[in-house]
């Protein structure tokens, strides 16, 4: 088992805008799998996972080489190019959480034709969402560049809509900040699917893309959020902006209905967050699969993705990038928000 040449970027858990490329050797140890990550994604979620670092726990899925760096996870695709694992074989094909690196290791865990599970000890207090890994050949399709792009966020969109569904009525609209982000747009589409009137708040930049959505009724920049009308409201805010957050409840006042607290987008990292006060996306996925049942659950939110995964190639473009500066760069921008709102960047590290 000799040592096989791998490649991360890490960010400053202070300021995840500031990143560097480290060069690492990895030994697998007997029950492990290397798995080369094939591509991952790049959008405004990472920048809440990075937001999240130490409060949630995100730095301890992919521990990086010291303590005052972190690897920022993302979603994407991975193929098994070692195994010192029976039941894994090499070439071997998965979708799930991955570290912006080259490569990936792995300790599987019940193993079934539509995944595994990462058993790895550093990982086992963390949401068990985050540990599964697809089987590409049973579960994913990954010859759609949009899904790994859109199906992590929009799980939370479709999470968002279900919980308003059920607890809110239906006549009331929804003001939801950072709409020009995917999980924003995902939710608005639903919302806008079932009859929801909704706003959308968003950066001067980003209002004329935003506007053009067919998902948003009305779009208002960050400036004007005091010209919003005083009628029932549920803020969903994906900023995490206090300055923000703060105008809406003083423009809105007894009208704002209530709050879902949906992600950081905007917010400074390690920001003293509490996690009681966030919209849990692993806490909803365990409360929908107990009631509908798994299997059901897998088939509501595959049929919705497929939808908005539709809807989403009239707007949004792909951009592939490989190397690491141009990787930095796309990250960089998600973590301070300039972004071009109708691109997303699909992302392969390599050693070479």
């Amino acid at each position: 088992m000799g040592a096989h040449r791998a490649r991360s970027i890490e960010v400053e858990r202070c300021d995840p805008a500031t990143s560097r490329v480290i060069d690492s050797g990895i030994t697998l140890q007997s029950g492990e799998v290397l798995a080369s990550v094939d591509r991952f994604a790049i959008t405004a979620n990472n920048a809440t996972y990075a937001n999240l670092g130490d409060t949630a726990g995100y730095w301890q899925f992919f521990p990086a080489c010291a303590h005052s760096w972190g690897i920022v996870p993302a979603w994407g695709y991975i193929t098994v190019t070692a195994s010192e694992h029976p039941g894994v074989s090499i070439g071997d094909r998965f979708y799930g959480f991955v570290p912006m690196a080259s490569h990936v290791v792995i300790a599987p865990s019940r193993i079934r034709p539509t995944g595994l599970v990462d058993a790895a000890g550093h990982r086992a207090t963390l949401p068990a969402v985050y540990n599964f890994y697809a089987n590409v050949a049973t579960s994913v399709d990954d010859d759609d560049l949009l899904w790994p792009v859109l199906a992590p966020v929009f799980m939370l969109s479709f999470l968002i809509n279900e919980e308003l569904a059920e607890t809110v009525d239906p006549t009331m609209r929804v003001l939801i900040t950072s709409a020009s982000a995917k999980a924003a747009i995902g939710t608005a589409y639903l919302l806008h699917a079932r009859g929801v009137r909704t706003i959308g708040a968003t950066s001067t930049t980003n209002h004329a893309f935003c506007a053009r959505l067919s998902c948003y009724d009305h779009v208002v920049p960050y400036g004007d959020i005091a010209g919003i009308d005083r009628r029932p409201t549920v803020l969903v805010d994906i900023a995490g902006n206090p300055a923000h957050r703060t105008a809406i409840e003083q423009t809105l006042g007894p009208a704002l209905q209530r709050t879902i607290a949906a992600g950081l987008t905007h917010a400074a990292p390690n920001s003293g967050v509490n996690l009681d006060d966030l919209f849990s996306a692993p806490a909803h996925i365990v409360k929908l699969s107990r009631r509908w049942g798994r299997d059901e659950f897998d088939q509501r939110t595959t049929a919705a993705l497929i939808s908005f995964v539709a809807a989403a190639a009239a707007w949004l473009e792909i951009i592939t990038v490989t190397d690491p500066d141009r990787i930095r760069t796309a990250l960089h921008e998600a973590a301070v928000g300039t972004a071009a709102p109708h691109q997303a960047t699909l992302a392969t590290l390599s050693v070479d």
